[in-house]
């Protein structure tokens, strides 16, 4: 590792920004190049952005206490205990997250981002280069081409690493496949999203310490708190929808569409038309690549691993890997080659373990999660880690209040389905998932069945 050229860091989303402060705690010179002018992109008209708010869990919040980050992060953020279903039969139905009063913290992009950048700047001298845009790597140098927004130019900049953490479509990733040096694979779920923002006027806006949820099979709407008592709300509705006919376009089949549907938030936007005609449609995505790095040029975040935001994951598994890279680099003495493919092999498991849960996920927010069945399982399991707290945690809980690698999570996870598979057949169970009488059959059901050496080893 030399310092006669800055490590650059194409990206200044929270991902980049994050990285950026890890790397210049070892005294390396870091240079952020952003292809967007400081205050973002700038909205055309009829095409504002969409963004779905980021949820923040332990995971992220370890990764960000490492930089002295984490109790800032938590300030501006609003924490939510648990999802609230809204039911197609105007039923609601309400599930914690965490059997311990566990929260995600939810937060804007743009107030995360605005947060990290004001940090970096401060603390550490970090101002990234903003309206540079990156048309191509050279590896072999290595060394990043940008375009100056501005006036057009063009030019190279030496580096002694290149980090591409510059998003799910990143310029870094799409260069290095058209020379051939990584294959990638971007998935596409036959769902889009749109942004409609939701203003706080009683109801159940009120209850604004929880993620609200209209599961309606083929689609949903998710609901997710701001920290002035407004919610950011998605609207996911079929791809194809998009380009058809059917697509709602006036406002007239704008409200009919979301009345149809949402009937109980539709008096809760009062821009409804606005929003839902003007934001455009953002695909959800899943990126698997594979190197991830050439030379001394490496994909980090959703470069790399860009999963579908059902899960929540996304900017916590960027965080991850700003942490777990600190580590690989230090322990191979500032070797740039061998710090990456350290990081890279010890990584990729648990991200391909998180995109699949997060694909898997989508499917569960939108139909599964109102099928009584699920809702069943659910309570089984939090009564199986209530007995047994030392032996057993639901997987959507150690995947978001533990430290618990992704892989390990999911393997741990597979090795108790069958045992709660055996729990949903006993009638004590059935009747009453979270009784006296299912906390006995449980204990009974451990103390004999042959499966439990191996599931709680």
């Amino acid at each position: 590792m030399t310092a006669a050229d800055p490590v650059v860091i194409v990206g200044a989303g929270p991902t980049g920004l994050v990285l950026a402060m890890y790397l210049t705690r070892k005294g390396l010179p870091v240079e952020i190049l952003e292809r967007h002018p400081p205050a973002g992109p700038a909205p055309e008209q009829g095409d504002l952005a969409s963004s779905i708010n980021l949820t923040i869990c332990e995971r992220g919040f370890a990764a960000l206490g490492k930089i002295d980050l984490a109790a800032a992060v938590r300030a501006v953020s609003v924490p939510a205990y648990g999802r609230r279903f809204h039911l197609e039969d105007g039923t609601l139905a309400y599930q914690p997250y965490g059997a311990q009063g566990e929260a995600l913290f939810a937060i804007t992009r743009s107030d995360l981002t605005r947060l990290l950048l004001d940090v970096a700047e401060r603390r550490h001298s970090l101002i990234p280069r903003f309206g540079q845009r990156c048309v191509a790597i050279d590896p072999s140098r290595p060394a990043v081409q940008v375009k100056d927004s501005m006036t057009g130019g063009r030019r190279w900049i030496e580096a002694s690493a290149v980090f591409g953490a510059d998003g799910a479509f990143s310029a870094v990733r799409r260069s290095l496949v058209s020379q051939g040096n990584v294959v990638d694979s971007v998935g596409r779920a036959r769902l889009v999203y749109k942004q409609v923002d939701v203003v706080p006027a009683g109801g159940w806006t009120d209850e604004c310490n929880a993620l609200h949820i209209w599961p309606r099979g083929a689609e949903m709407m998710l609901a997710i708190p701001n920290a002035d008592g407004s919610f950011t709300a998605a609207i996911l509705l079929a791809a194809e929808d998009e380009r058809s006919d059917a697509m709602p376009t006036t406002e007239a089949e704008v409200l009919e569409y979301f009345v149809a549907r949402y009937s109980d938030a539709e008096g809760y936007v009062p821009t409804l038309s606005r929003n839902f005609r003007d934001r455009r449609a953002v695909p959800l995505v899943t990126v698997r690549c594979r190197p991830w790095h050439v030379g001394h040029v490496l994909l980090v975040g959703d470069a790399a691993h860009a999963v579908f935001p059902s899960y929540g994951q996304g900017a916590n598994a960027g965080f991850e890997d700003s942490a777990l890279l600190d580590e690989c680099i230090e322990a191979h003495g500032g070797d740039w080659a061998s710090a990456f493919a350290r990081f890279e092999k010890v990584r990729y498991v648990d991200t391909d373990a998180i995109a699949d849960l997060s694909r898997q996920h989508l499917v569960d927010l939108r139909s599964s999660m109102a099928d009584p069945n699920w809702l069943l399982r659910a309570r089984v399991e939090a009564t199986v880690a209530r007995v047994l707290p030392d032996r057993y945690r639901p997987l959507y809980e150690t995947i978001a209040f533990t430290m618990v690698p992704y892989a390990a999570a999911v393997a741990r996870d597979r090795l108790w389905a069958p045992f709660i598979d055996r729990l949903l057949t006993l009638d004590a169970i059935r009747h009453q998932p979270d009784g006296r009488e299912a906390e006995e059959t449980i204990r009974s059901v451990v103390s004999t069945a042959s499966l439990v050496t191996e599931v709680t080893t």
